[in-house]
């Protein structure tokens, strides 16, 4: 277990036969810090110096001669919340290079009321999605999931809009207003499909007398019917 955390801090093989001995020992020369871990001195000398640059070890000069100390473990606390701390200030370049790289186009498809399900669980990974088209079939087809649905993206507090693309009374807009998570807005006209757009992703759902559903993964994709979503919903208003 303790070999396995310390690799996992992205500690060699060599710097953690090296750390546990001096652990051992506490303070010792190279000589006996290498028969300790069973290994070469030259190569416990190395390990010793990069366990001192990560502050686990530290080094002193007695009667002459150079010893080392290990430093407490709680150090390896530091450690782990430097690495992630240098993470963290990498990740939005790193995010950026992800997002710019062309990305292989892929296509999956699905079938029925439990395609439709698959479609949605995967669409609830996302941090946020827009949704345009009939609605209502969606929650007519599977209701009580149509219900905890919408539970699950309010409390994950996903950046949703929706564009209702179906006639229907003032009273129904209001009822499904309430309803949906996230922003909602309405175009008075039919349209058979259900768009949805998440990830880099795009699913498309029809509904006939079955229900074929298809996901396409492509960023190109995603971004121009993120333009398209945002030009209708930039023309409607919310009634």
């Amino acid at each position: 277990m303790q070999r396995i955390a310390l690799k996992n801090l992205g500690l060699r093989n060599s710097e953690i036969n090296v750390y546990l001995a001096l652990l051992n020992l506490g303070t010792a020369g190279v000589s006996e810090i290498a028969k300790k871990a069973g290994m070469y001195n030259k190569n416990t000398y190395d390990a010793l110096k990069k366990l001192n640059e990560l502050g686990l070890a530290s080094k002193a000069t007695e009667e002459k001669k150079l010893v080392f100390h290990a430093e407490d473990p709680e150090k390896l606390f530091w450690l782990w919340e430097s690495r992630k701390d240098h993470l963290a200030a990498a990740m939005p370049e790193l995010t950026k290079i992800y997002r710019q790289a062309p990305s292989e186009e892929e296509i999956f498809t699905y079938k029925g009321r439990t395609g439709l399900k698959s479609v949605f669980e995967e669409v609830l990974k996302s941090d946020r999605c827009m949704e345009m088209g009939d609605i209502v079939k969606f929650k007519e087809y599977v209701q009580n999931y149509y219900i905890k649905y919408q539970f699950r993206k309010r409390e994950r507090k996903m950046r949703c809009k929706t564009i209702i693309t179906s006639s229907m009374s003032q009273t129904n807009k209001n009822k499904l207003t309430r309803e949906i998570w996230g922003g909602v807005r309405f175009m008075d006209r039919d349209y058979p499909s259900i768009i949805v757009i998440y990830s880099n992703k795009v699913a498309f759902i029809h509904f006939g007398e079955e229900i074929f559903e298809t996901i396409v993964k492509s960023n190109v994709l995603h971004e121009r019917y993120t333009t398209y979503f945002n030009n209708i919903w930039n023309s409607t208003t919310q009634k």
